[in-house]
């Protein structure tokens, strides 16, 4: 807890949106339903989900936590580090149970190592922990039912384990563990092995070739960044991967939230350095198999295993950005941590035993353990909020350019237009990012009004292809505001009939249809969109307009005085109202707003002319 107490006290981050913060499924009293369900698309004929993935126990955990402390981040950050140490305890009890050496400080690392940063400070990466949870529950259940031969522990551990497939299909991967942890009891399966363990690889398929859909079709994990050979994957991305987690385990630093992409170069020879280093490990683990055992080479079968999703074998959304990533090794590093430990333990044999042998070890075991978590304390102040764990990946990695464009986009949040223009300018550089550069420059070019430069900007990005719906609608609304609403017509019908319940589309169809005296299609956008929950005092105004251009001069009155109670000081709702009420007959009562509005705000073009008339 005191290691992760900056994390305690962190706001929200990447994703963290998608999944909790502005998630109607978990924030709605009756979302649960709808987290759990699997539909049908009848336009594309494919399985339909509701969330960012199949993951219905994360987002029900949320959908409960919501229930009791809303979107204050502290009770999720608390439950992740909760669910954290939980883990470091089953890793103690199942160390125990395979009677692994120094089985406490395997966990204690666990608990403690800084590369775990990024599953436990981060709420989205709930998926880690509590899956996490269920899937060390489930192995601890198994060595039980192995041991004792009660059906009961097989039924609990199969509970355990589906609960782990809903939290994340990952842990798809333990079957393998349970019979690598059988080999290493007893060298051999015996009868009741080959009867328990086929339906576990029969259900961990299943849900892994469900993800694998998901990550594909729904996701978007497709394209030519994920065009690699399998010859590629297995004999360059795969090694070098695992070398690279073994690495970080070993010496963590740096820990960066998104590391460089490598390029993938099957011509060049130190591209195959990581697959020799991995061979000459495993044929000295081999060679000193009657010297040390089996132990060390199935710890690294485990982690093998264990990472085995993550190694560039499948196409995985975050492998756009980094073939590696730490959440990757959440549970994969226990293969690494049990394999130094027991290395340190061998090592430590062939000393001569000498009387402070045993203090020394002692105190270099809590010296490691204290340097550890002093660095996963500072390491969890990078997730303290979005700035600072973008601000220390682009300082950490300047070629990671999504880093770049979010820094850019809070640039432009803040007023600092040159400063978000020329992130934006540099994330462009890249091929892969140019088009989500072009976005994030456009929108902040519109706040910047310099409309023109928006168009030019957003035209681009949609000339490359697969831009959201937002895009269009950007251009519309910017084509609008250099007075030329024709031209936005295509953009912003396009960007509706990509998202049908957008309700910032819908408010610029409204006013583009205002704006080209068509009130009748003007209001059933703007009225759809306040359906949806548009609360802006400018819209208010605009449908306003639209009725006051329908001669529904009541309605539109209310409209206005809708908007002047969001807004008091709008001079386009007052002279709505204003006029709206002289077309009714009340000259007094116009005149009345009018003076009021002028007291209190001073003088306006808008107002004034509407008290003219």
């Amino acid at each position: 807890f005191i290691a992760y107490s900056p994390a305690l006290h962190s706001g929200y981050i990447w994703d963290d949106d998608d999944y909790l913060t502005e998630n109607t499924l978990v924030q709605s009293p009756t979302g649960l339903k709808d987290i759990w369900k699997i539909g049908y698309d009848r336009e594309t004929g494919r399985p339909k989900i509701n969330t960012p993935q199949y993951y219905p126990l994360v987002f029900t955990s949320y959908w409960l936590e919501h229930r009791l402390w809303g979107l204050r981040p502290l009770g999720y950050h608390a439950t992740n580090v909760v669910l954290h140490i939980i883990n470091a305890l089953l890793v103690w009890r199942i160390g125990r149970r395979l009677r692994i050496p120094a089985a406490w400080f395997i966990a204690a690392v666990f608990a403690l190592h800084p590369v775990h940063v990024e599953s436990v400070a981060w709420i989205t990466e709930r998926k880690n922990v509590l899956s996490g949870s269920f899937y060390l529950l489930a192995l601890l259940c198994f060595l039980r039912f192995f041991d004792a031969g009660r059906v009961r522990w097989y039924g609990l551990g199969l509970l355990a384990f589906l609960a782990a497939l809903l939290s994340k299909s990952v842990t798809a991967t333990l079957p393998a563990v349970v019979l690598l942890a059988r080999l290493y009891r007893q060298r051999g399966l015996a009868r009741r092995d080959w009867l328990a363990l086929p339906p576990l690889f029969v259900v961990g398929a299943a849900f892994g070739l469900w993800t694998v859909y998901l990550e594909r079709v729904h996701v978007g994990a497709a394209g030519s960044l994920w065009d690699q050979s399998l010859f590629e994957s297995a004999l360059i991305i795969a090694p070098r991967a695992f070398c690279f987690y073994a690495q970080k385990i070993a010496w963590p630093h740096p820990l960066i939230f998104i590391y460089p992409r490598w390029a993938i170069d099957s011509s060049v020879w130190t591209s195959y350095v990581p697959l020799a280093v991995l061979l000459v490990t495993i044929v000295v683990l081999l060679a000193l198999v009657r010297r040390i055992g089996w132990g060390p080479l199935l710890l690294l079968a485990f982690s093998a295993v264990t990472l085995f999703p993550a190694l560039g074998f499948f196409n995985v959304y975050p492998h756009r950005f980094s073939w590696v990533a730490d959440h990757f090794q959440y549970l994969g590093s226990l293969g690494f941590i049990g394999l130094i430990t027991t290395s340190a333990i061998w090592l430590r044999r062939l000393l001569p035993p000498r009387a402070q042998q045993q203090r020394v070890l002692a105190s270099a075991a809590v010296a490691v353990l204290l340097l550890l978590a002093v660095t996963t304390f500072w390491q969890s102040r990078s997730y303290q909020d979005e700035h600072r764990l973008w601000a220390d990946t682009y300082a950490r990695n300047p070629d990671a350019w999504i880093a770049a464009i979010n820094l850019g986009v809070d640039a432009g949040r803040q007023g600092q237009y040159e400063e978000a223009f020329a992130l934006f300018e540099r994330a462009a550089e890249c091929p892969q990012a140019r088009r989500f550069a072009l976005n994030a420059w456009g929108d902040a070019l519109i706040d910047a009004q310099r409309y023109e430069d928006a168009i030019a900007k957003l035209r681009e990005a949609i000339a490359i292809g697969r831009v959201r719906p937002r895009t269009y609608r950007n251009l519309g609304l910017a084509l609008l505001a250099v007075g030329r609403p024709d031209e936005a017509v295509e953009p912003l019908e396009t960007a509706l009939r990509l998202a049908p319940n957008s309700a910032e589309t819908l408010e610029g169809l409204g006013e583009l249809h205002v704006e080209r005296g068509e009130y009748d299609r003007a209001a059933d956008y703007l009225r759809r969109a306040i359906q949806l929950g548009s609360k802006s005092a400018a819209i208010r105004t605009r449908y306003g307009d639209a009725l006051a251009g329908l001669g529904r001069h009541a309605e539109a009155a209310r409209e206005y005085r809708a908007a002047l109670a969001l807004q008091p000081a709008l001079p386009q709702a007052t002279r709505g109202l204003a006029m709206t009420l002289h077309a009714q007959g009340k000259h007094r009562e116009a005149l009345d707003v009018c003076r009021a509005a002028t007291a209190r705000t001073g003088l306006h073009a808008a107002v004034l002319a509407a008290q003219a008339w």
